[in-house]
């Protein structure tokens, strides 16, 4: 197993998640969810921190990686990323279980939006639902692209589907392919979520909830756990 390549893109999946998390806090500020703010911003710069530095300090792999390496960096990244996800549903909201937010994590990273955390009469924080909603749209392009390189160069879906337009097993590295396939992946979700958005603003839905609801019907989670009109403006 070439373990410094999985070491290395497990670090590159952090920087991603660091960066995510900049939405989430700039939207904070502009709403004044000043406790999410805190979260937001210590989660990711401890994130790029940790990340950089560990991507630092691996050196560069001799040898090549091979389809085991991706399911193994797979298989780690989903315990990993949901980890790291987890802070900001502990830190500014009425939630002391540490099990709870990890809950929350893996459930938004799963597509399938279940929440056991009791927010409150107000209602979910603005932020955290751009949080909850991203952890979706990372969950459904991380799955997405996951099945159509891992999955596909392992044989798992049958005899020949790793021989795609999208995916060709590499000579080099296996992971030489996977941001070819990665981009298609986001462009098409993401596109998908744009148009979706468009189409429920057309017919008289509030921006927030379209977004929210859009979200929810591309990745078929439920990025609104109240499932009510968000209170984005």
């Amino acid at each position: 197993m070439n373990f410094a390549s999985i070491i290395r893109i497990q670090c590159i999946c952090g920087l991603i998640v660091s960066g995510a998390l900049l939405l989430p806090l700039l939207v904070s500020l502009v709403y004044q969810e000043f406790p999410q703010a805190i979260a937001f911003g210590m989660t990711s710069l401890f994130l790029a921190m940790v990340s950089g530095s560990v991507l630092l300090l691996v050196a560069k792999p001799e040898r090549r990686a091979t389809p085991t390496d991706g399911l193994a960096v797979a298989l780690i990244g989903w315990v990993l990323v949901s980890i790291i996800s987890a802070p900001p549903f502990v830190i500014g909201v009425a939630n002391a279980s540490i099990l709870s937010a990890l809950h929350e994590a893996v459930s938004c990273l799963t597509t399938t939006g279940h929440s056991i955390i009791e927010i409150g009469d107000g209602g979910w924080p603005v932020s955290l639902l751009v949080w909850r909603g991203l952890l979706h749209v990372i969950g459904a392009i991380a799955t997405l692209t996951i099945a159509a390189s891992v999955f596909a160069a392992i044989n798992l879906g049958g005899p020949g589907i790793h021989r795609t337009e999208l995916f060709t097993i590499p000579e080099g590295s296996f992971f030489d392919a996977v941001p070819r396939v990665l981009k298609s992946v986001t462009i098409l979700t993401i596109s998908l979520i744009a148009i979706v958005i468009i189409l429920l603003v057309s017919a008289g839905v509030p921006g927030g909830q379209a977004i929210t609801d859009a979200v929810s019907a591309i990745t078929t989670g439920m990025a609104d756990p109240l499932n009510a009109p968000s209170n984005i403006s």
